[in-house]
């Protein structure tokens, strides 16, 4: 965060914000030669140089309602990772956690004439992709191919060098309401940092957390955050779905509170399974309940999400639960019982130099963020930048160009 000159700038460094509800955290890492591409690759050449986290204030379900009240927690989350790290940082990916994230599932194909196809033909292919979701009234955050199928034979990742007359190509695409995503942008940005990416929270928690056999066979994401709960669902190795919901681990909170008449920390204590109440008597069989019964709430509207999609819930066969909210007692019983699945609590893997603290479900989304930043994925939305002919003018370019062209 370039408000002085108290640190050298380091260009050798990636570094991501998540803004949740109930936390907003910074993570700066070093960076070195990745060892492989994609999201598969290889962080061991990498280094946590910094980290900041702060509560939360001025956002409240995922919205913000208080724009200087979140600048503010950004600001000191960021400077408190810029002073561990011992240099600024003025490029940052965004971890979004809400915005009432949907996903579209849409085709487009292109003539070829019997011709090989070429990278000019899969980059036309992507722009046609792109013009079926451009007149979006939302914010598309990521647009990724799923496949591509030559002539009726569907399954080919990389048709370049084949011959045909034919090409498809099938893609999934994330949005969130672009009300909220250009305040969550103006909050960044009024915070001296320039937004390079943005990633939808379970997407980065899936990238953190999932194991290549889990993206393969099916498995759902489930980010339980403290205003907003949220899915990624990988199959065949691809992004397919995503969706969100409007509650989280501090509607669970706030029920305590009220149910025990005691202050938010003591709540959020009580809640974890680590504090008695002021008597000393335990008070788990009550609590157990009201948590129970909030938590399978989530699950069940989660689990609805994906099957009024028609397709996400019967390609899942593992449930990995992400997000403060994967610490709660009982959940990934509770989570087994509403699927049908087996389910596992996913913690991210631990970057060189990540203090214990952070090798835990509530950093998963954070440390996705950082993977995503450094290893950059096949998705349009860093394509529209260069095919509109516009270039990214550094941190004072802002990430206005990109916006722009995003959502016009």
């Amino acid at each position: 965060m370039s408000t002085g000159s108290r640190f050298h700038s380091n260009p050798s460094t990636v570094a991501a914000i998540d803004i949740g509800s109930s936390k907003t955290a910074c993570l700066i890492v070093g960076t070195g030669d990745p060892q492989g591409e994609g999201e598969n690759a290889s962080v061991s050449a990498s280094r946590v140089l910094g980290v900041g986290y702060q509560r939360s204030q001025g956002i409240r379900g995922g919205v913000v309602f208080d724009p200087r009240a979140v600048e503010h927690t950004i600001r000191a989350a960021v400077d408190k990772a810029e002073r561990q790290a011992g240099s600024t940082v003025d490029e940052i990916s965004i971890v979004l956690n809400a915005g009432r994230i949907r996903s579209q599932n849409y085709g487009a194909a292109l003539e070829l004439g019997g011709g090989r196809v070429k990278k000019s033909h899969i980059h036309a292919l992507y722009r046609k992709g792109w013009e079926h979701i451009a007149d979006s009234s939302d914010a598309i955050l990521h647009s990724l191919p799923l496949g591509f199928a030559l002539d009726g034979v569907a399954g080919i990742e990389n048709p370049a060098g084949f011959s045909g007359q034919h090409l498809f190509a099938d893609f999934h695409a994330v949005s969130a309401d672009l009300s909220h995503v250009r305040r969550v942008l103006d909050c960044v940005e009024d915070s001296y940092l320039s937004p390079v990416s943005v990633i939808v929270a379970p997407y980065a928690s899936a990238l953190a957390t999932l194991r290549p056999a889990e993206r393969n066979e099916g498995a759902a994401v489930l980010d339980l955050g403290g205003g907003t709960s949220s899915l990624a669902v990988f199959a065949g190795g691809h992004f397919v779905y995503a969706g969100s919901l409007a509650k989280g681990g501090m509607q669970i909170t706030g029920a305590l509170a009220r149910e025990f008449k005691m202050p938010w920390r003591d709540a959020e204590r009580l809640k974890l399974g680590i504090a008695p109440d002021k008597n000393g008597r335990s008070r788990w069989p009550k609590v157990d309940h009201l948590v129970a019964r909030h938590l399978a709430a989530i699950f069940m509207h989660l689990k609805k999400k994906m099957q009024d999609s028609g397709f996400a819930f019967d390609l899942v066969r593992y449930i990995v639960l992400t997000g403060g909210g994967a610490l709660y007692r009982d959940g990934p019983r509770m989570a087994a019982e509403i699927f049908g699945k087996p389910v596992r609590i996913g913690v991210p893997d631990a970057i060189n130099g990540m203090p214990p603290r952070l090798v835990n479900p509530a950093f998963a989304a954070l440390c996705g963020g950082v993977a995503r930043q450094k290893y950059r994925h096949p998705e349009l939305s860093e394509r529209f930048v260069s095919a509109s002919g516009r270039v990214r003018k550094g941190p004072g370019g802002r990430f206005g160009d990109w916006f722009q062209h995003l959502t016009s």
